[in-house]
C-alpha cells in the first residue's frame, strides 16, 4: 500500500520509506534490498502493532557461496528495541524505526 493511502486510512504519519543500500547479500546475483521505514502515531493517538518480523535474529542465508542478507532491526528513535513478535504499543510521540531485512540469492562471485 502506498504511503499516502496508508496515512489516509490510519492514524499514523510515515516519515521515511526507502530502500536500504547494501542490505542484499553479495554474490553473482545480489539479494533484494530491505527497506527503512519510520512511523509515528498522529498527534493525540497511540497505536498497537502486531509484530510478525522475521530475519531479525537470523539473516537470510546466502546460497552456493553467496553472502547472507542484512538482518532486520526494530527500535524506537530513542534506541529502545521492540520484540520481533507479538502485539506492542507505540505511544503518542514515539517514532518507530524499522529496518527490514535484505534478501539473498546466492552464488559466489566468479
Amino acid at each position: 500500500m502506498s504511503v499516502e493511502a496508508t496515512e489516509q486510512v490510519s492514524q499514523i504519519v510515515i516519515w521515511r520509506k526507502e530502500l536500504c543500500n547494501g542490505s542484499g547479500g553479495a554474490g553473482k546475483f545480489r539479494g533484494g534490498l530491505g527497506q527503512i521505514i519510520e512511523i509515528e502515531p498522529c498527534n493525540g493517538y497511540n497505536i498497537y502493532i502486531n509484530a510478525m518480523f522475521d530475519r531479525i535474529d537470523n539473516p537470510a542465508r546466502g546460497r552456493n557461496g553467496g553472502a547472507d542478507g542484512a538482518r532486520g532491526k526494530i527500535k524506537f528513535s530513542n534506541g529502545k528495541t521492540l520484540n520481533s513478535k507479538g502485539q506492542q504499543l507505540i505511544k503518542n510521540g514515539s517514532r518507530l524505526r524499522l529496518r527490514l531485512p535484505g534478501g539473498c540469492y546466492g552464488l559466489a562471485r566468479d
